[in-house]
């Protein structure tokens, strides 16, 4: 788990720094307007995807790493296939409707319908690349399952348009997604190419491992168990994704609904350098992921609860020092990287950054619950928390505009870590935050 959690950090730093170098390059090139019309489109066109991946990624990281870990190549293999077919139906309609509802709402400050239409195309793309991404951390490659979301795609679409602008070619919102829709695709190709790979080695040493003529069976009553109940598990899963992208983007949506796109524009820049403070609990979550969900199966708790007790210790340091610093210097790194018409992207900055560090208190509860099988609760606790955030932003960004619309973010944020961590200690016999204890039953 360390060598993983150094890899991904590693690429982590490559693809935010790819990351924020495609931002200041699209920020200056593209303007406030232009580039909050651009982040507008990718804030919706994430949410479609979350809508479209149903739920299963999360899903696919449990159980393919429980069958793969039992040697049971053929169910991944079939299990795998069974999560393809449903989110592609799903993209594809969910790319559809964006499309319609482009051609028929009018909306002339964010964009026009090309732009959308490259931007639900560029969902289905994305889909796929997620799912993939997901299985292979849950069979194992981790690397491999976190390249192409974390810097694979961020540098080349960063190359790119850095080609285009040495070519002097024109570069408008709707080339930027363009850019963007190309790398996806190599992206999911790339991606399941490796995939294929993986799921052909575990099988192969199956059958070496099994005996001659003894080869399991693709189908038996497990098998279409696990194939027909998968939906119920994935549905909140679903869910909690939707959820959990719409807390990430509604902020976005609100100031794009009560302000001009300029507002817009300065915003996203404050959501583009979260990143940097959000950093070492995203990769906590993704790299402990499976290690969790196999020792709650084990039914080892001491151990999960020293890995879950250390993880939030660290994080929660880690977090509140990349804070310290962009309190001190943030605000001229704003001015200094993106130029002075961002400046007053420092203030929601800071805000959100806050929000973040509260966040990462509780460490891995949420994922903690979704490895655990308690995704009802999950969803239940994402429900409480988002209502609770947007009527806050509501209320606070008619009065306080932008930086009110932040209050409601920190809100929920901390409400999804803090009842997750209090459903763990009670259900599940651990606790996620360093500073909590998991409630035990009497000794009878």
């Amino acid at each position: 788990m360390f060598g993983a959690s150094m890899a991904s950090l590693a690429m982590r730093i490559a693809g935010m720094g790819s990351t924020f170098g495609l931002g200041v390059v699209l920020a200056r090139v593209l303007g406030p307007r232009d580039y909050g019309i651009y982040g507008l489109v990718i804030s919706i066109v994430a949410l479609t995807m979350n809508i479209a991946l149903l739920g299963i990624p999360q899903l696919a990281v449990r159980e393919l790493a429980v069958l793969s870990s039992r040697g049971q190549w053929q169910r991944v293999n079939a299990l795998w296939h069974s999560f393809a077919r449903a989110t592609l139906i799903a993209s594809l309609a969910t790319a559809a409707v964006t499309i319609i509802v482009a051609a028929i709402v009018p909306a002339p400050d964010h964009g026009r319908l090309p732009g959308w239409a490259t931007g639900a195309v560029l969902g289905i793309f994305l889909t796929r690349s997620s799912l993939q991404a997901a299985a292979l951390r849950g069979l194992g490659a981790l690397s491999r399952g976190q390249f192409m979301d974390l810097c694979g795609r961020p540098f080349a679409a960063l190359a790119v348009c850095a080609l285009c602008l040495l070519l002097h070619m024109k570069l408008d919102v709707n080339h930027a997604l363009s850019i963007q829709l190309l790398v996806a695709a190599v992206a999911a190709l790339v991606s399941g190419h490796w995939l294929r790979q993986v799921v052909a080695v575990g099988a192969s040493a199956d059958r070496m491992k099994a005996p001659h003529g003894s080869a399991q069976p693709l189908r038996d009553a497990t098998l279409d168990r696990v194939q027909t109940q998968w939906w119920r598990a994935s549905l909140p899963l679903g869910l909690v994704d939707i959820m959990r992208q719409l807390d990430g983007t509604y902020g976005l949506i609100l100031i794009g609904t009560m302000a001009v796109a300029t507002d817009v524009g300065v915003y996203r820049v404050a959501l583009s350098c979260i990143a940097l403070v959000a950093m070492p609990t995203n990769i906590a979550h993704v790299v402990m992921a499976p290690g969790v969900a196999k020792l709650y199966r084990k039914g080892d708790k001491a151990a999960l609860q020293k890995l879950l007790t250390s993880v939030s210790l660290a994080i929660s340091a880690l977090s509140l020092a990349m804070l310290g610093g962009l309190v001190i210097i943030g605000k001229f790194a704003v001015m200094l990287v993106f130029g002075g018409a961002y400046a007053q992207a420092w203030v929601p900055l800071v805000l959100l950054c806050a929000g973040q560090m509260l966040y990462s208190l509780f460490g891995m509860g949420p994922i903690l619950l979704a490895m655990c099988g308690e995704e009802r609760a999950l969803t239940a606790i994402y429900a409480i928390s988002l209502t609770c955030g947007i009527l806050l932003a509501l209320l606070l960004g008619h009065v306080f505009g932008m930086v009110g619309v932040v209050g409601g973010q920190m809100l929920s944020g901390f409400m999804v870590g803090c009842l997750s961590d209090a459903r763990a200690r009670a259900k599940l016999g651990v606790a996620s935050a360093f500073f909590t204890r998991a409630v035990r039953p009497a000794v009878v």
